[in-house]
C-alpha cells in the first residue's frame, strides 16, 4: 500500500519490528515451475509473448538464483537492531518495482499476494516475513524502500558500494549466459572466424531524462552574456516549477543528446551489453552504465566493455556496436582483450572539390555500395587504405597482387595503390581464418588470412596483423589506418555480416522491454544518476530472472548446476559497520 512520506511524528511505536508476528509455514503447496503460466513455452508457438500475471513475475524473481547471488555482494551490516526486513527482500522489492513501472503499483499489489510471497521467501531462502496486520497492512512500502536504498547504497561519508554491485550483476549475469549457451548445444569449439550466436555481445545506449524538467539555469543578459550579482556571481533561476512556496526541487544536470535520431534528446546516457541464445527468452543482460551529466556515449560503453572483458575474457569473442564505435575503441578492446569490432563503416566527408558519390564509381576505390541496414543499396563515399603487395607463383612464373582495403574490406586491384589515388578494385579477398596473438608487453592482435582465386590459376592468400596503432596528434586513430579500415567480418561480405551484426538487434529490442519498465516512457523513475542506476541495475535482474525461469523451463538440470555455481561465488564486497536503522524502524 501507499505509503506517506511524511516523517512520522517523536514517539511513534512502529508497527513492524524484527520481532513482529510471524506465523510458521508448515506446507509448501506452492506451484512447480513447469505449472507456471510463463510468457513463451506454455504457448503453442513459443515466444509470441502477452502478459504474465503479476504473482508469476513475483515467484519467478524470488526462486531464481541470481537474487541470493547478488545480494550476498551488499556489504555486511554489523551492529545495530534487527531490522524486520532483510535485503534479500529489498533487494526483490526493487527488482518487482520495474516490473510493474512503479512503487504505488507495487505497493497496492503486494498485500494482495502476501501470503504466497511469504511462502516463498521461506521455502526458497529460509526467510520468515512478518505477518500482515488484521487490516491488511504489510511491512515495507515505498518509503521504507527509499530509507534502506539511501542507507545500504548512498550512506552518509562512506563509500557507496554501487558501483561494485554493477560489476556484480556481470560476475552473476556471465555464468547464466553460458548455462544458456551450454542447455541449447553451443559449448563446443569453434573458429574464431565463424562466430555463432552464443558468442556475439550487443552494446548500445539509449538516453532518458530527468524525471522532472526542473532545473536551475544562468540568467543571461540581452547581449548573450550571463548576468551576475554585486559579488560578481552569476545570477541563478529555477525553470520548469510549478512550485508556489519553499524552494524547488532542482533535478541534476542533463545530458544535450539532439543529435540522437529517436527518444529523448536531453538526459542521460544509459548503456547496456547484452548477450542471447537461439531459443526464445534467452537474452542476459552482461553490463550496464549510466553517464554522468555531460557525459557522451563513447566512454560510458568502454567502462561497461572493459568492466564486462575483464571480467569474461574473450569467452564472447565477437562485438558488435552501432556508430558509437570508434577505431581508437577497436584497437583497445584487441589489445586489451582479444575480441573483435563487426559493425557498419563510416561514410568519408567529401574532400575539396571532390564530386558526391557516385554509384558509376563503385568499381573505383573511395566509393561503396551500402550493403545493409536501412541505406542499403545507396552509394556513400569510403576510406580506402593502400595494403602491402602480395607476391605469388604459378608454374614457376611469379607475380604480384595489388592490394587495398576500402570500407573494412580487403581488395585485389589493377594497379598499385598510393594516397589519394583512386584505382580499380578487381575483387575481393574473403576472410578465412583469425588467429589471436599476444606479443611480449600483453598486447592481443589478430592474425587474419584472406584468400582470393587468381586468374593464372590457383589461389593466393594474404595475412595481416591486426595490431595496436600510436594515435596521432589529436588522439585519434584515422579511419585510414588497417586497425580501423580492415574488418575480419566486413559489410560487403554480406550474408556473414548480416548474420553477425544482425544480432544487434536484440539490444533494441531490450531497450523497447526497458521502455515499458518505468512510468513515463523515455524518463528516469528515480532523482539522481545514482538512484537511477540502481533501478537499471534491478531492472536487468528482473530482465536476467525471466532468462533463467525459461532456461529452468527446459533444461532443469542444466539450471540446477547454475544454481550450485552461483552459490559458490565469493562475495566481492568487504563488510562495513553500521548506520542507525532507526528511521527505517519508524517508516516500516
Amino acid at each position: 500500500m501507499h505509503r506517506s512520506n511524511k516523517r512520522p511524528a517523536s514517539g511513534y511505536q512502529a508497527q513492524f519490528t524484527a520481532n513482529s508476528l510471524a506465523t510458521p509455514i508448515l506446507i509448501d503447496d506452492r506451484p512447480a515451475l513447469t505449472d507456471l503460466p510463463l510468457a513463451g513455452p506454455r504457448r503453442k508457438k513459443e515466444g509470441r509473448g502477452g502478459a504474465t500475471a503479476n504473482l508469476v513475475v513475483f515467484r519467478t524473481i524470488i526462486r531464481s538464483p541470481l537474487l541470493p547471488a547478488f545480494t550476498a555482494a551488499l556489504p555486511r551490516v554489523r551492529g545495530g537492531r534487527p531490522t524486520p526486513l532483510p535485503d534479500l527482500y529489498w533487494v526483490f522489492y526493487g527488482s518487482a518495482m520495474r516490473e510493474l513501472a512503479s512503487n504505488e503499483q507495487l505497493d497496492q499489489e503486494l498485500p494482495q499476494v502476501w501470503t504466497e510471497i511469504r511462502k516463498e521467501f521461506w521455502f526458497e531462502h529460509g526467510v520468515l516475513l512478518p505477518d500482515a496486520l488484521p487490516n491488511g497492512e504489510i511491512p515495507g512500502g515505498s518509503y521504507s524502500y527509499r530509507k534502506w536504498r539511501k542507507r545500504r547504497f548512498f550512506p552518509e561519508k562512506k563509500t557507496s558500494p554501487l558501483p561494485h554491485l554493477v560489476g556484480r550483476l556481470t560476475d552473476i549475469s556471465i555464468p547464466l549466459a553460458l548455462a544458456v549457451r551450454a542447455a541449447e548445444g553451443g559449448d563446443v569449439p569453434r573458429e574464431l572466424i565463424d562466430p555463432a550466436v552464443w558468442d556475439i555481445v550487443a552494446i548500445d545506449g539509449t538516453v532518458l531524462n530527468a524525471p522532472s524538467d526542473v532545473r536551475q539555469e544562468q540568467v543571461v543578459d540581452h547581449n548573450g552574456g550571463v548576468l551576475r550579482d554585486e559579488n560578481g556571481h552569476p545570477v541563478l533561476q529555477v525553470t520548469g516549477s510549478r512550485a508556489k512556496k519553499g524552494r524547488p526541487r532542482v533535478h541534476h544536470d542533463v545530458t544535450d543528446a539532439r543529435g540522437k535520431e529517436h527518444g529523448a534528446k536531453h538526459g542521460l546516457y544509459n548503456v547496456v551489453a547484452t548477450t542471447k541464445g537461439i531459443d526464445t527468452y534467452t537474452r542476459v543482460v552482461l553490463g550496464l552504465d549510466i553517464g554522468d551529466p555531460g557525459e557522451g556515449e563513447d566512454p560510458v560503453a568502454m567502462r561497461v566493455l572493459r568492466g564486462l572483458y575483464s571480467r569474461a575474457g574473450h569467452v564472447f569473442p565477437v562485438l558488435t556496436i552501432d556508430g558509437v564505435g570508434k577505431p581508437g575503441m577497436y584497437q583497445d578492446l584487441v589489445a586489451e582483450f582479444g575480441v573483435y569490432v563487426v559493425n557498419p563503416q563510416s561514410a568519408r566527408a567529401r574532400e575539396k572539390g571532390e564530386a558526391q558519390a557516385d554509384p558509376a564509381n563503385a568499381h573505383l576505390t573511395g566509393t561503396t555500395i551500402r550493403r545493409y541496414g536501412v541505406k542499403k543499396d545507396q552509394v556513400k563515399l569510403s576510406y580506402d587504405t593502400p595494403l602491402d603487395t602480395v607476391c605469388h607463383e604459378v608454374d614457376g612464373v611469379a607475380h604480384e597482387h595489388h592490394l587495398v582495403a576500402d570500407d573494412g574490406a580487403v581488395y585485389e586491384t589493377d594497379r598499385p595503390a598510393t594516397r589519394g589515388s583512386r584505382v580499380r578494385k578487381l575483387g575481393m579477398l574473403t576472410p578465412t581464418s583469425v588467429e589471436r596473438r599476444r606479443d611480449a608487453d600483453g598486447r592481443y592482435y589478430l592474425l587474419l588470412t584472406l584468400t582470393r582465386r587468381c586468374a593464372r590459376g590457383g589461389e593466393f592468400t594474404a595475412t595481416l596483423e591486426l595490431r595496436w596503432t600510436k594515435p596521432i596528434k589529436d588522439g585519434r586513430v584515422p579511419w585510414r589506418s588497417m586497425i580501423a579500415n580492415v574488418r575480419v567480418i566486413p559489410e560487403e561480405l554480406i550474408e556473414k555480416y548480416g548474420l553477425t551484426f544482425g544480432k544487434r538487434n536484440q539490444i533494441e529490442s531490450f531497450f523497447g522491454w526497458l521502455e515499458k519498465r518505468f512510468y513515463v516512457k523515455d524518463r528516469h523513475a528515480s532523482w539522481g544518476r545514482e538512484a537511477q542506476l540502481l533501478d537499471l541495475v534491478f531492472s536487468a535482474l528482473l530482465h536476467n530472472a525471466e532468462a533463467w525461469a525459461h532456461l529452468a523451463y527446459r533444461h532443469p538440470q542444466v539450471a540446477a548446476d547454475l544454481a550450485r555455481e552461483l552459490a559458490d561465488l565469493p562475495a566481492a564486497i568487504p563488510s562495513s559497520s553500521s548506520t542507525s536503522v532507526k528511521e527505517e524502524l519508524l517508516a516500516a
